[in-house]
């Protein structure tokens, strides 16, 4: 369970943001075959990748904007990520709220940024 005490939230998004966007953002991921996605990690949930993103630092693998009402953020499947969900759907997870703010507003404005 990931909780207040490991501060793994602070440092987690440090992680995250140290490297170039354009560095984790390239790559065609739109034409991938089942057996393909099976390597990522994909929500439509704003809230949930912000926590993803605050807790284990796992940089955005893309953004599929196909559908304008309901974009989809991709991450590269990792075990922690799908312990994660499940602590979050749960409410088991505790996370800094200055930098889940911070994650959230940046993710707001890659999902409206123009590519």
């Amino acid at each position: 369970m990931w909780t207040r005490e490991g501060r793994a939230g602070s440092l987690g998004a440090a992680r995250f943001f140290g490297a170039s966007w354009e560095a984790r953002a390239c790559g065609d991921l739109y034409f991938l075959t089942p057996k393909q996605m099976a390597n990522y990690f994909v929500t439509a949930d704003v809230d949930l990748a912000a926590t993803i993103i605050t807790t284990a630092g796992s940089p955005i693998a893309d953004i599929d904007r196909s559908d304008p009402s309901r974009p989809k953020i991709r991450f590269n499947r990792e075990d922690v990520i799908d312990e994660l969900v499940q602590a979050y759907y749960r409410g088991d997870l505790r996370v800094d709220p200055l930098v889940f703010a911070m994650v959230h507003r940046f993710l707001r404005f890659k999902i409206n940024q123009k590519k």
